[in-house]
């Protein structure tokens, strides 16, 4: 089997992460419409003591804020290494998806004990 492929020369991959190729419009046109629905559920929610509407609204509240994490991240992640932060920023997207799933969490138990409470 031959093979084309010269075995004493290095072989470099640029894995660098391509979040400006048009994936932010999308992201800002989340981040911009979701709060109209936050509002709106929240004075739904109030004006009728709905917590299935509170609920919602939390639900809402967390993805705007995962959303902008997101692009926080994203934008960290471009930043190139220097002698403080030898590997750069490429870890902060991980660190925005535990950020994200801990106030999912946090709203989660924040919305049951209310349910909880309202129905005893």
């Amino acid at each position: 089997m031959a093979s084309n492929h010269e075995h004493g020369t290095p072989h470099f991959h640029a894995h660098q992460l391509d979040f400006e190729a048009g994936n932010r419009r999308p992201f800002i046109i989340g981040i911009f419409l979701n709060p109209a629905f936050v509002i709106a559920e929240l004075m739904t929610g109030f004006m009728y003591h709905s917590v299935a509407f509170l609920t919602d609204a939390g639900h809402y509240a967390s993805g705007v804020a995962s959303l902008v994490l997101s692009l926080v991240a994203f934008w960290m992640a471009r930043k190139k290494s220097n002698s403080v932060f030898t590997y750069g920023f490429k870890k902060t997207t991980v660190l925005a998806a535990l950020a994200n799933a801990v106030v999912l969490l946090v709203v989660i138990d924040i919305l049951g004990y209310k349910s909880v409470t309202r129905l005893l």
